[in-house]
């Protein structure tokens, strides 16, 4: 029977980022133009409360969407990692954000009557093409590399070059 080990450091690390995390939730609901004592906050849930619309419409919102969107990205962080197999990757290094940016600025030169909602869906899409083209260029690099190294196995002379890079 396997069991796995979990050292006592990792343990402290996740309570400690979890509990720092529910700490900046709280000052996020309570600190702000009006800043509100927990009680407040508490009473806050009734819907007749004078602070239910201040906590429900703009507070709590607030820092939920920050906790998902920083999660969200988080994951797409590490997917973009773990599909590049590169842990320094990220969409700047890769050229992504370049793209998502020259598309937008494209789609602003000539479609200027176009409704602005529409950017963020061609910058989207312009990162999504440029990620699908620089991994069509990764495996069209490593299979012709591969082939080299197979190459350079029957044929000494040739898989020096290669060593030296």
């Amino acid at each position: 029977m396997r069991t796995s080990h979990v050292s006592f450091r990792a343990i402290g690390f996740y309570v400690g980022t979890l509990s720092l995390m529910v700490l900046l939730f709280g000052l996020s609901i309570r600190l702000g133009t009006y800043t509100l004592s927990f009680e407040e906050i508490w009473a806050a849930f009734q819907p007749d409360d004078k602070n239910y619309f201040t906590l429900m419409e703009y507070r709590l919102p607030r820092a939920v969407l920050a906790i998902l969107l920083g999660g969200a990205l988080a994951i797409s962080g590490v997917l973009v990692q773990s599909v590049v197999r590169n842990p320094l990757a990220s969409p700047d290094i890769l050229g992504i954000n370049n793209a998502a940016g020259l598309v937008a600025v494209s789609v602003l030169m000539f479609l200027p009557n176009l409704a602005f909602y529409w950017m963020p869906i061609f910058a989207f899409l312009g990162g999504v093409l440029s990620f699908v083209i620089f991994m069509d260029r990764v495996r069209f690099l490593t299979s012709a590399l591969s082939k080299w190294q197979s190459l350079g196995s029957h044929f000494p002379h040739y898989g020096q070059p290669l060593v030296i890079i």
